[in-house]
């Protein structure tokens, strides 16, 4: 069995998964912090490095839990990047890359918004933790529902696409129609049927089990693979599948070089083959971005940077981008003067004014809402992000047979959240929260309630 909570009060002295972790990130930022090229730079990512270690007392002992993937993603994101990729004000190894200097107040604003919001999400993630979560069994008989729901789920994503011909070709070579926007939100469904039936068979295992799963898997594949799918979705979409299957991957030692060395090589890879395919068409992923161990395709600081470029010259949209985000999946058809997501208004105007060739970039958060409403709208998101991941925590959390979908679900999502842009990512998160829900509701049966505090 293998429990893996959300946050956990230690008492005591350090565990040796703490010391791992303490190890990793000490010796991590230390060699990082030491070949940076700018100390005002690496100044300003000291206050965050130190929350993370403070953080990480709240992990749980024996395995990975939500606390050890917000770290992570922060630390990589907002410490170990600018480590390795500004100089002087300059972004050295940038997706731009038009080699201009930041003013250093925005960099002060960036690296104080990140901490900002890191404490946020940690404060709620250890506050919702301290509630009891239950422990359910999953009903065997309600494996044809769960297989009834994973394929009508496959169904849905090949009828929205226009046809399997339209499935199986990538991204950015697709001709999208007003509904496919809305695939993530099938795919979320059809991946938690199916995690729903796995956990239900190794309860209970039947003879129609093995081949059931193969039908839900292969067919998930289908429509979610590296080539048809972005890659943050496709992690999205199989993390939680993997984690299940493959519990050593929640141990401490294994989680932490496995995540880097996935976002240092899989990931520019995955973005490459989830753009162009295996036909060959495209540019060669890049190999002119620094050393072996720089991290490639997460330039979240840059972009926060130039949502911040983007205020000083356009000014704030007061409200605009919250409402693209809340209203994201109604079709510009039908309402024309629907705002615009953050991405595509800093992007397009990257794109006005510097020629930029890719318009549909990546803000995060709370960037949004300094687009919107400045520091204080900034700072508002931040609160409000932080706040809806308590209510979740609280209410879809439970554990069976040892395994937690909500915290899987998490995991998988929490890297492509904070990078955003929210507006375009959340929809996959939300349809796997939503549907573990109602499942959790329906197809359940309380066992008792474990402490998690």
């Amino acid at each position: 069995m293998y429990i893996y909570q959300g946050a956990t009060r230690h008492s005591g002295g350090i565990t040796i998964n703490q010391l791992f972790r303490y190890t990793f990130y000490g010796l991590y930022y230390f060699v990082n912090f030491v070949l940076c090229h700018d100390l005002f730079n690496a100044i300003l990512t000291l206050p965050l490095f130190f929350a993370i270690i403070v953080a990480l007392h709240y992990s749980p002992k024996n395995s990975v839990g939500q606390i050890d993937i917000i770290s992570i993603i922060y630390f990589l994101f907002f410490c170990i990047i600018p480590l390795q990729n500004v100089d002087h004000g300059v972004i050295l190894f940038g997706e731009i890359q038009q080699g201009w200097n930041y003013p250093a107040k925005n960099f002060v604003i960036v690296y104080g918004l990140a901490l900002f919001s890191f404490c946020c999400i940690v404060l709620s993630t250890v506050r919702s933790s301290q509630n009891a979560m239950p422990v359910v069994r999953v009903r065997y008989e309600m494996k044809p529902l769960f297989f009834l729901l994973a394929m009508a789920s496959f169904v849905a994503t090949v009828l929205l696409h226009g046809g399997i011909a339209t499935v199986l070709t990538p991204p950015l070579l697709r001709e999208e129609n007003v509904l496919s926007s809305i695939t993530p939100a099938t795919l979320g469904v059809q991946s938690m049927a199916a995690l729903m039936y796995a956990i239900a068979s190794r309860d209970r295992p039947q003879a129609l089990d093995i081949p059931a799963m193969l039908v839900m898997f292969l067919s998930l594949l289908f429509v979610a693979s590296p080539i048809n799918v972005s890659r943050f979705a496709l992690i999205g979409v199989w993390v939680p599948i993997l984690l299940f299957f493959v519990p050593a991957l929640l141990r401490t030692v294994v989680f932490y070089p496995v995540t880097l060395l996935s976002l240092i090589i899989f990931v520019p890879l995955l973005g490459f083959y989830s753009r162009w395919g295996f036909s060959g068409n495209g540019p060669a992923p890049s190999s002119d971005s620094g050393s072996l161990l720089t991290l490639r395709d997460m330039n979240v600081v840059e972009f926060s940077l130039e949502g911040l470029a983007y205020v000083e010259r356009a000014g704030l949209q007061h409200g605009k981008v919250l409402l693209s985000t809340l209203f994201i999946h109604i079709p510009r058809a039908w309402w024309p003067g629907k705002p615009y997501p953050s991405n595509l208004l800093v992007g397009e105007q990257l794109a006005d004014l510097f020629s930029y060739g890719n318009p549909n970039i990546a803000v995060p958060f709370m960037i949004d809402g300094y687009i919107d409403f400045g520091l204080i709208g900034a700072a508002i998101y931040c609160i409000l992000f932080a706040y809806i991941l308590f209510l979740l925590n609280r209410s879809v959390r439970f554990l069976s047979g040892g395994f937690e979908p909500y915290t899987a679900c998490f995991i998988g999502n929490f890297l492509i959240l904070t990078r955003g842009t929210l507006a375009v990512v959340f929809t996959l998160f939300a349809a796997q929260v939503l549907t573990l829900a109602l499942l959790r509701r329906f197809t359940t049966s309380d066992v008792h309630l474990l402490s998690t505090g």
